[in-house]
């Protein structure tokens, strides 16, 4: 019965937060996903669903978390946070507001495709913050990376023919680490942008129903933000380059 109540309360407050991230935006949510609490006492099998998930699903449950597959639009939870459970409720408004399948994309390089994972985080941040305005990008266990990042961002006399080039190069570096940082940074930005009302909602709404179906729209765009909006960057691009990315 415990677990049953649980169950019922999560999903409920997942349900919530999709509404309050959609509405704000005028999103579309024509049906919702399966929400599963991973408690204890919960199995993989109980799901239903492809074994590929394992991994992800024990992860879940040992390290706390939430997580969103989809395919086939499930949330898992394992820790009743509400900015962890609201990132996961943005990442689904996201995928179906914008039609984009992660798993199927078809972007031909792999700049591009990381270059889309990274806005994606940062949408799923960004709706988090307005669910949880205190959080914080907060990455403590990658201090030893802090010169790393210093480097990244301030690099000197980058041409706009050699931006594919960089950011490759970094992301063989650390991927994951390049993605989460750099799109919970830029999430916090565009959230303090946009309650500053320097951006509006119908930039957002641009942002997350964009596909980003042409070829570097995502890598264009990403580069184009992180100039605009992410502070000890003013450095990365020249003017000119900035107006060129601009879409």
């Amino acid at each position: 019965m415990r677990y049953e109540q649980k169950q019922k309360k999560i999903e409920q407050k997942t349900y919530d937060f999709i509404d309050e991230i959609a509405n704000e935006f005028d999103l579309k949510v024509p049906f919702y996903p399966e929400i599963y609490w991973v408690g204890q006492k919960l199995k993989f099998e109980k799901l239903g669903i492809k074994k590929q998930y394992k991994k992800e699903f024990q992860e879940i449950k040992e390290k706390k978390g939430a997580i969103y597959f989809y395919e086939p639009k499930i949330i898992l939870i394992s820790e009743n946070v509400n900015s962890s459970i609201a990132e996961e409720a943005g990442h689904f408004v996201h995928y179906i507001n914008s039609k984009v399948n992660p798993n199927k994309m078809t972007m031909n390089n792999y700049v591009d495709h990381e270059s889309w994972k990274i806005l994606s985080e940062a949408i799923g941040y960004f709706c988090s913050k307005l669910i949880n305005p205190e959080r914080k990008p907060l990455y403590g266990e990658f201090k030893n990376f802090e010169n790393y990042v210093k480097d990244f961002c301030n690099k000197k006399d980058v041409k706009i023919e050699n931006l594919e080039e960089i950011v490759e190069d970094n992301l063989k570096v650390l991927p994951s680490f390049f993605v989460y940082k750099h799109g919970y940074d830029l999430g916090e930005e565009l959230y303090n942008h946009y309650i500053s009302g320097n951006i509006n909602k119908k930039q957002i709404k641009n942002l997350i129903k964009n596909p980003f179906k042409e070829e570097f729209s995502a890598t264009k765009k990403f580069l184009y933000l992180r100039e605009k909006y992410l502070k000890n960057n003013s450095r990365f691009f020249k003017k000119k380059a900035n107006q060129n990315l601009k879409n």
